[in-house]
């Protein structure tokens, strides 16, 4: 049985007698008392011990403290008069420390009869649980995040590392560091039993090793246990079984739309889709809210292709009462950066054409957008409106009829104008005036298309169901097409 200790000082003293005056007599060591004289060994301490001790010496004054774990070995803690001590045990569970001090007075003189205590410690099991308050969902698409709390009463120094497996995979070590991770499957199209890819915490940093056994296409548990300095592993925890669906195709439509609107988005994009032949992966964030959507959101577009991005600008109070897109900006944005293709289409709620929001948003960081008319009154579209192409794009799409009377439209001024794709026949209320472009692109650095973004509901321009669909395969099949 191997034992390791640690000293960490808490409180530093001085413990001064005064020489009594007189004749001279030969030097007298001095005497040291632990303020602790015994522990049963039923009452196992912890591996983490404060001590406290004292001395005193007649005829001068302690100089210095020594302690020793076999009274052979001396080591000095100057003049303090307690110490923790953590030990750490290997190969057992218990151990029996003897603990020795000794003062040392200002003639160098030690206690010829050092202070002693038994110390009877235990090592006590670690615990490792996973966070309830954010489980797995049901069901995961291709990407999901796990968090999970450890900890030793003997000290979190005393953690080692922890332990990760998924169904009957092989355990995979972590850093004790490491207490979040997102798992991606390392082929999301293939189902069937696989290794997938961890990345550990909020940044994303890929492990060195894979995790074995996921199944795609099937049901799945994670297991998570801990282990501390002394090899003793925690009780197992693990999560509730979770399904996790094959990836289909190279389209992802995120669906952050709340639905309400007429006509309703899902019915006119999936019907359209379905006309045009375009195969799509479909993932509704309103129903299935990730719990952890940094770096899960970014881990799961990238999957992807082209990425469908439908909105009506809700506001969530979880977030200081942004957008979605606004959380999720810098994930765009490194989307974009990867080669990665997004069509975008929301509203913006009101607060976006006034000050600060008008010019400041983090949406501006990553769209065609730069600001917002911030006169009074609104921009509406009737139904007897056009939203046409311009440019160079006049020649490639077709005139865009809404089908609904469009209300509160934003409208924005373009950071490059020959960016802009659909400019809006608008009707001003209010005393509102401002720009008329409703749709910009911007361009990877090879120079393609790599953003289509409407800054109104896409789905309420089917007016004329043809334009309508030919607008979506010439963005998504052509634009894209790279």
């Amino acid at each position: 049985m191997k034992i390791k200790f640690i000293i960490s000082i808490i409180i530093v003293a001085l413990s001064i007698s005064g020489c009594k005056k007189g004749e001279n007599h030969p030097n007298q060591a001095p005497e040291t008392r632990i303020f602790l004289d015994t522990i049963s060994t039923p009452d196992r301490l912890t591996s983490v011990v404060t001590l406290y001790w004292s001395g005193e010496d007649r005829d001068g004054f302690i100089k210095e403290y020594e302690i020793s774990f076999d009274k052979n070995t001396w080591i000095s803690v100057q003049t303090r008069m307690d110490t923790t001590l953590r030990f750490e045990i290997s190969g057992s569970t218990t151990a029996d420390i003897q603990f020795y001090v000794r003062a040392i007075d200002n003639e160098n003189t030690p206690d010829q009869t050092p202070a002693h205590l038994l110390i009877p410690i235990k090592n006590t099991v670690p615990q490792i649980h996973f966070d309830a308050t954010k489980p797995i969902p049901d069901t995961v698409f291709s990407v999901f995040s796990a968090l999970w709390t450890a900890s030793d009463p003997d000290g979190e120094d005393n953690l080692d590392s922890s332990y990760l497996k998924i169904n009957n995979g092989e355990w995979l070590s972590l850093p004790k560091s490491v207490d979040f991770v997102t798992i991606v499957p390392s082929q999301p199209s293939i189902s069937g039993i696989q290794t997938a890819k961890i990345y550990k915490g909020t940044n994303a940093l890929l492990h060195t090793h894979l995790l074995e056994k996921i199944n795609i296409g099937g049901t799945n548990r994670l297991y998570i246990k801990t282990k501390d300095k002394s090899g003793m592993f925690s009780d197992m925890d693990s999560t509730a079984l979770f399904y996790i669906s094959t990836k289909t195709s190279d389209l992802l439509l995120i669906d952050e739309h709340a639905g309400t609107s007429n006509p309703k988005p899902e019915a006119v994009y999936f019907t359209s889709l379905a006309n045009l032949n375009i195969a799509f992966d479909y993932f509704d964030l309103n129903a299935n809210p990730l719990p952890f959507p940094n770096p899960a959101l970014g881990l799961y577009m990238e999957l992807y292709d082209k990425v469908f991005w439908i909105s009506d600008g809700t506001e969530y109070p979880q977030y200081g009462e942004q957008i979605y897109m606004e959380i999720a900006a810098n994930t765009f944005q490194n989307y974009l950066n990867k080669g990665g293709k997004l069509l975008i289409t929301t509203k913006f709620p009101n607060r976006f054409n006034s000050p600060p929001y008008a010019n400041s948003s983090p949406v501006f960081s990553f769209s065609p957008i730069e600001s917002f008319s911030t006169a009074p009154g609104q921009a509406r579209i009737p139904t007897d409106s056009t939203v046409f192409p311009v440019g160079t794009f006049s020649g490639e799409y077709p005139t865009l009829k809404p089908s609904v009377f469009m209300s509160l439209i934003s409208p924005f001024n373009a950071k490059n104008a020959n960016d802009n794709l659909f400019h809006a026949q608008i009707q001003p209320s209010g005393g509102w005036i401002g720009p008329r472009s409703v749709c910009g692109t911007t361009r990877f650095t090879n120079g393609k298309i790599n953003q289509v973004f409407f800054s109104l509901e896409l789905h309420k321009l089917n007016g004329n169901l043809a334009a309508f669909e030919t607008v979506l395969n010439q963005i998504i099949k052509e634009e894209f097409n790279w």
